[in-house]
């Protein structure tokens, strides 16, 4: 029983790992989305204002 009770407890840990790892991973996707995005729109408003000029 004891040793059932641990192995189905460290499946959980398992998978508690991997959701954890997945949401650290689109913690990290979401963070470079939004840094390149910042810095495209830097390049548009840089290239918007030399097309103006």
């Amino acid at each position: 029983m004891a040793n059932r009770l641990e192995g189905s407890f460290s499946e959980l840990k398992r998978k508690l790992n991997r959701c954890n790892r997945q949401i650290v991973a689109k913690k990290w996707l979401k963070a470079l989305y939004y840094k390149a995005l910042s810095l495209f729109l830097k390049y548009e408003q840089k290239t918007a204002h030399f097309a103006k000029v």
